[in-house]
This record gives structure tokens, sequence and C-alpha cells, in this order.
């Protein structure tokens, strides 16, 4: 599974600082300054490639306990690393913010997060922080990224979708029902292209039709039922199955014959 990659733009020398461990992950940024910048330090001493160069160097620290601790943790999420100045920075959860204002996540940070570099995707409620995937934007072909996990580089033209990071859901179930009848769907999580047993919480909605349970949490493959009470040949009823800060993730069409 691919779990991290960077884009390359034109910009400022700063480079990226991500260590990450299985209950602790550190990340930041180290910006090329000017040899009397206050509070500056030899490049060097962040790495052998930065000799002969000054920087200033800002991270932010967690545990995993500290992130999961946070009101705003979720799974299937996507946060950014976002930054006022040099010197105040925090996680922000991208996801939550797209939904409250109904804007991708693109726009999102386009219009708030110019300086948000790092970004980080967590999959499942219990992932620590090694499980979880990251990419950083990188904002010359001169900045670099100091970390100890392997990236893909991708040219800016090339995209690499959030979901490529998530679990996904499938519905199954019939295609038609008759009116005012009963019928029994089943929703199956994947990850990595394949079956998963990880907890997922899952919240469904209806178009039409009454559909007596809307959370699922998840082990594996689970059943539900939806009515079709009061509705007649012709009708359609849509199912749709997603998670707090990706809804509809899946749609199902199902026609009263």
């Amino acid at each position: 599974m691919l779990r991290g990659s960077f884009n390359v733009n034109r910009g400022n020398t700063v480079h990226s600082i991500l260590q990450v461990e299985t209950d602790r992950l550190l990340a930041g940024l180290a910006t090329e300054v000017p040899e009397d910048y206050p509070g500056a330090s030899e490049g060097e001493d962040l790495d052998a490639s930065l000799a002969g160069k000054r920087v200033y160097v800002s991270t932010l620290e967690y545990t995993l306990a500290q992130f999961r601790a946070r009101s705003d943790f979720k799974a299937v999420t996507a946060w950014d690393l976002c930054s006022r100045n040099v010197d105040v920075m925090d996680w922000r959860n991208l996801s939550g913010r797209t939904l409250s204002e109904r804007i991708s996540s693109g726009l999102a940070m386009r219009l708030g997060s110019e300086d948000a570099l790092i970004h980080m995707y967590v999959p499942f409620g219990d992932s620590d922080f090694q499980d979880m995937g990251y990419k950083i934007i990188l904002l010359s072909g001169q900045s670099r990224i100091f970390s100890n996990l392997p990236f893909v580089e991708l040219t800016h033209e090339q995209h690499l979708s959030p979901t490529l990071f998530f679990p996904e859901l499938e519905l199954s179930g019939p295609d038609a029902m008759p009116p005012d009848s009963a019928a029994e769907f089943m929703c199956s999580p994947f990850y990595e292209k394949a079956p998963t047993m990880r907890a997922l919480q899952v919240d469904l909605e209806n178009i039409n039709g009454y559909l007596p349970k809307t959370r699922l949490n998840l082990t594996g493959p689970e059943t539900f039922k939806i009515h079709s009470f009061g509705l007649e040949p012709g009708d359609e009823i849509k199912i749709k199955a997603g998670f707090r800060y990706r809804p509809a993730v899946v749609e199902k069409i199902v026609r009263i014959m």
C-alpha cells in the first residue's frame, strides 16, 4: 500500500520534516533563512545536505494518545498541518471542514491552507501513526523531505486521491422489491482492495422507503433491512452508506415493481 507521496510546485525553499513511529508523530518545517535570522540554526544540524545554510526549524509533536483524545478525531478523515506562522501550527481535520462547509478538500486547501504542506489520512479509529497515509507538497525543486518514511514522487499534474488511503464500502442486495414489503441488504467493508474485519462505524441514509437502522458498527459484512411501505410500482429507493466525515461513499438504487 502506498504510504506517502509528494508533489513538486514552485515556491520558496522550505523543507518538510516528518518522523513517524507507532505512537509518536513529529512533523514540521525547516525554512532556509538569512545568516542573521533570529532563532535560526545550522542546516547541518538537521541534515548534512544543508551544510553551510541557516534554517529555521519549527515542529509539532503528538503522541497517539493525545491525537486520539482530540474531540475531532474520527476514522476516515484527512488532516493537514496548518500553520499561520512558523511558530504556530497544529493538525486540522480537513474532512470536518469540507463536510460542514460543503466544499471539496482541494478548495478548502486553496481557501485557507496554502501553507499546509503536510497531509495525513486516518483510515480507522484504531489506526496508529504508522498505519496512516501521508502526502507532502514541496514548494520548489530544492525542497526536501526529512522523514523515516519512503515517499513516491508525483508531478504537479498527477493526482493522488485521498480515497486510496481510506476503506471503501459495497452495498449488495436485490435490485427490485414489491410495494409494502421488506428486503435485506448487506454492507461490506474493504481496505486496500480486500475485505476487512477492522471496526468501522457506517452511517446509512435513504431516499424513499423506511430504513429502521441508520448506523452499523461493522467488523466485517453486516445486513440491514429496508421497507417499501406506501410506495408504488415505478418508485425507487436510494440507499446510501458512508462515514461521519465522508458520507455517501456508495449508493444503491432499488426499483419498486
